[in-house]
């Protein structure tokens, strides 16, 4: 009979960096093999070890998969449970076998039940934030979803605003305009850089009433 202890060693040893990805293969061709398996199958990688785990929110799985042109685009999209009042997140893979709207799950507590959310996406993440209806319920607190590890982190609080206009142009995320808690928000921007995770402001001399957002060309 197998006992408790030899149980727990295999299962360490199986989590272990000293165990292969892929028992009989190297782990460069067991990694080539495991970047080949589709987004909406990456939950159930995740659950076979935590090594997998591990190697599935890493740079090296990354630029496996984008050096093997095995990227795949997904869209997200927010929405909002009228009975409960709660919002949610759905996503649309690219499979055509597999191209319907599927519930991804929830969005941050803090915005569970919040009206108004944005999402922008910038690199490789996903950013949350609440454009709320009425200047009363600004928020400047800001969420991230990192695909890669299928977890939302919360971010570098922004400026409390909402009735902005957010877009993402050259690897910055701006804020745009809107009310805040004082009249100089209204004409001001926001600009966020992802690479040192962190927002600057700057005054706008041009009315910003009427401004508009329109993108040609992914710019």
């Amino acid at each position: 009979m197998t006992s408790f202890g030899s149980i727990t060693e295999e299962c360490g040893l199986i989590n272990g960096s000293n165990f292969p990805f892929i028992p009989g293969l190297p782990d460069d061709i067991a990694l080539l093999c495991l970047a080949r398996v589709p987004l909406r199958y990456h939950h159930v990688l995740r659950c076979v070890s935590r090594r997998w785990k591990a190697l599935l929110g890493s740079e090296e799985w990354a630029s496996c998969r984008q050096k093997n042109n095995l990227e795949e685009s997904l869209i997200y999209a927010l929405c909002r449970d009228n009975t409960t009042g709660r919002n949610c997140s759905y996503v649309l893979y690219p499979e055509p076998a597999s191209r319907c709207w599927k519930l991804h799950g929830d969005v941050p507590t803090q915005f569970s039940e919040k009206k108004g959310l944005v999402l922008e996406a910038l690199g490789k993440k996903l950013y949350l934030f609440s454009n709320c209806g009425f200047p009363g319920c600004t928020t400047g607190a800001v969420y991230c979803y990192v695909p890669s590890a299928n977890k939302w982190e919360e971010g570098a609080p922004m400026a409390g605003r909402c009735y902005f206009l957010s877009t993402v142009l050259d690897e910055k995320l701006y804020i745009i305009g809107g009310n805040g808690m004082s009249i100089v928000d209204q004409q001001s921007l926001d600009v966020y850089d992802s690479h040192s995770n962190s927002w600057s402001s700057n005054e706008i001399q041009i009315p910003l009433n009427d401004i508009v957002k329109v993108e040609q060309d992914q710019q």
